[in-house]
């Protein structure tokens, strides 16, 4: 019964957040994408990155995608930042700025 009472009240909160994200829509005139794109920004804003140690020897590293981390071994991140420093991939951007 106690689930039960839970999910009511979870789908009071969610109606309730609905019905005032509907007024400030209406409000503001803000379309669903713009909606969608401050979440992304805000999201992408608030991961900070960060470093485990996983299976294999690997370093991974969290931040870039979601929950899912970035595993290299140790000298495949150096060549990575040799790659990095190197300005390579900067040029590379910016001769395919138009592919992207």
């Amino acid at each position: 019964m106690q689930v039960y009472n839970d999910l009511e009240a979870l789908k009071s909160i969610l109606k309730e957040k609905e019905s005032k994200l509907k007024q400030i829509k209406q409000s503001n005139v803000i379309s669903d994408d713009e909606i969608e794109q401050d979440h992304d920004q805000d999201q992408e804003q608030e991961q900070e990155l960060y470093c485990k140690i996983g299976n294999k020897n690997t370093i991974c590293l969290y931040g870039l995608r979601k929950k899912l981390p970035v595993s290299l071994r140790p000298e495949q991140w150096e060549r990575l930042y040799q790659f990095l420093m190197s300005g390579k991939l900067h040029e590379f951007i910016k001769n395919n700025r138009e592919y992207l």
